[in-house]
């Protein structure tokens, strides 16, 4: 029995058609290339009962495909694949349209949100929509933002970012924020940057409004950039101290925030088959129903409801 992580986006459209319209539209379900070596498609689209929209994003991935191999064995064979075949492998989403949220199984060979949003813009360009924008935006666990606005003082800010000769070229940045990745670039530092912003104990440490302001900004160019993929590889984390209790004469604790990390997770249980023959879609969306059913009242707390 293996378990699927599930992680739930705010999905944020511009455009003249609705998210669900999209969903919903054979045009925008079709095969297409996202890079030279993968090619996507949503399949099993529909609408359920409750509202909600499930579906199915089968990446076909063509290269880099490893060889069969007997363990112990000296011989390595290539894997029978007949001409444009690849192998497949699948995100199951649902989407409620009543919140904008889309719950995305995470599958690292399969379309990161990134990709999907390049889907998407990839197909309406092909339909006569060149301007379509669509952003999926994690949502945090509730306390996330409350647990820094409730820090008795704030006095580090770390953040770490993936490639960011990367982020640089995907971005519109400006400011101090182009000026580090520029920085980046021209000492071909495309490992990783780091940024640590800290502040005086006597001077009440960093100020909460802008630090708020910080954890926005890199939140959102973490969704934007293909690193953000895996979240191992970036760190946004805020140190700080808080009260034990609302008394005044109770300990100060010291307090660690990754928002990186801290985002609304949950998984399901997939019973794996050791050569797969299918998707297992129905099971995939009898799972992903569970993860809905579970977190859709939290969801709806955090976001609101869309008029």
């Amino acid at each position: 029995m293996a378990f699927k992580n599930v992680v739930i986006f705010r999905l944020e459209l511009q455009g003249d058609m609705s998210f669900e319209n999209l969903l919903l539209d054979e045009a925008y379900q079709s095969p297409i290339a996202i890079n030279e070596y993968k090619t996507a498609e949503l399949n099993y689209v529909n609408r359920n009962s409750n509202g909600t929209i499930t579906g199915l994003f089968v990446a076909t991935q063509k290269r880099n495909i490893p060889p069969a191999h007997r363990p112990g064995g000296e011989e390595y064979s290539a894997v029978s694949l007949a001409d444009g075949e690849g192998l497949a492998y699948p995100n199951v989403i649902l989407y409620d349209p009543t919140t904008a949220a889309l719950y995305l199984e995470v599958n690292r060979l399969g379309l990161s949100n990134t990709q999907i949003e390049d889907y998407f813009k990839l197909h309406a360009a092909n339909n006569g929509v060149p301007n379509l924008s669509i952003t999926l935006a994690p949502i945090l666990k509730p306390n996330a933002y409350d647990r820094v606005n409730n820090m008795l003082s704030v006095m580090e800010v770390e953040v770490k970012i993936a490639n960011p000769v990367l982020m640089l070229r995907e971005q519109n940045t400006t400011g101090a924020i182009h000026q580090f990745a520029e920085a980046a670039k021209n000492i071909n530092a495309t490992k990783d940057m780091k940024l640590v912003l800290k502040g005086e104990e006597v001077k009440g440490g960093l100020i909460k409004e802008e630090v708020l302001r910080v954890i926005n900004v890199f939140s959102h160019m973490f969704n934007r950039t293909e690193a953000s993929s895996s979240d191992r590889y970036n760190k946004l984390i805020i140190k700080g101290s808080r009260r034990s209790s609302e008394e005044e004469d109770v300990e100060i604790i010291d307090e660690v925030i990754n928002f990186v990390l801290d985002k609304i997770k949950d998984r399901f249980p997939l019973e794996e088959q050791n050569i797969a023959s299918g998707l297992q879609f129905s099971e995939r969306k009898s799972g992903i129903t569970s993860v809905y059913v579970r977190q859709a009242e939290t969801v709806r707390s955090l976001v609101g409801t869309l008029d």
